[in-house]
Order: structure tokens, then sequence, then C-alpha cells
């Protein structure tokens, strides 16, 4: 990875964890390491996800200077069962994979303009979620699986994905 590309997705992380806040949250990407401190998995929640667990462990007891160092290295280790169960992936490797293949059939080109999309509806024809032919047709828990794999891969990227206000969906922030 690039030194641009992590100052990049450095600076998405911060302004998400540290608002402005709306209806319209933010995803984050960050490095969850297991309670045991024996392994890591890159895992993306939506930015209020990942608050709440953070609130729960501090209710349990937690060190500012830990929270704030786990907030700059972007690396959070929870030993309270309910901040745990908050930030546990809800997509697959596999679901993971899915996304990254399909997004990287996109040229460069290709998916900025994708992802770009403006939330107008465009005159006479329907109006199109950016990405929503990769998860038109899913509901529920496949549906949240879907979306937070390609959220994922897009903050990988150094895009910003959002859910909208009105509807469980897929959006990216201009950059």
């Amino acid at each position: 990875m690039t030194l641009a590309l992590e100052r990049q997705r450095k600076e998405v992380f911060d302004r998400a964890l540290n608002g402005p806040f709306s209806t319209a949250p933010r995803f984050v990407l960050f490095t969850l390491v297991s309670e045991d401190g024996r392994s890591e998995q890159d895992v993306t929640v939506i930015v209020n996800t990942l608050l709440g667990a953070i609130d729960a462990q501090c209710r349990a007891g937690c060190d500012a200077s830990e929270i704030a160092r786990a907030k700059a290295s972007r690396k959070f280790r929870f030993f309270e069962k309910g901040a745990q169960a908050r930030v546990r992936r809800s997509y697959t490797e596999q679901d993971l994979g899915r996304a990254r293949s399909e997004l990287a059939l996109l040229s460069p080109e290709e998916l900025n303009a994708e992802a770009m999309i403006s939330n107008a509806r465009p005159t006479g024809d329907r109006y199109r979620a950016p990405f929503e032919s990769m998860y038109s047709g899913l509901h529920g828990p496949e549906l949240v699986a879907r979306i937070s794999a390609i959220a994922h891969v897009l903050l990988e990227c150094g895009f910003q994905p959002y859910v909208p206000d009105i509807h469980w969906g897929l959006r990216v922030e201009k950059q």
C-alpha cells in the first residue's frame, strides 16, 4: 500500500469517527484484535457500531490512553462481551472475495464514476444507487453482509461509503 493511500484511509477513518454525525452513518474499516491478542481481522462496520463498542468497553472500565492509541492505530481489542458482539463481522471471507472480484472488474475510471453517482434522481431514468447491481434483490442479514463487504473494499481503496438516510443501501461521499 502506498503512503498516500494509507494517509487517505486514516483521514477517512478519522473523519468518520470524529463526525460530524448524521442519520446517514459512515462505514469505518479497522483491525479487530482477538481478546487473547493472538489474531487480528480487518472489520468494516457503521461508525455508530464501533462507537457503541467503545462505549460498552469504557462502561466496563477502560484506560483513556488505550482508547486514544486504538483510535490512532485503528486497532481495537475489546474485552467486554457486549463490545465484542457489536463489532463482529457481518460478512464472510467469501463475501469479501466476491466484492473484491466484482469491483476489480471496474477500471479506475469506472470505479470512480460508479462511486460518484449523484444522489439526485436523473430526469427520465429510474434512480440507481451506486453499486446497486451488486446487492439488488437481497434482504435482511444477506443485504447487510453484502453492503458491508462492498464498503470494506471501498474503504481499502480510500473511498468513504455510508448508509443513506431513507433506506439500507450504499453511497460514497464525494472526495
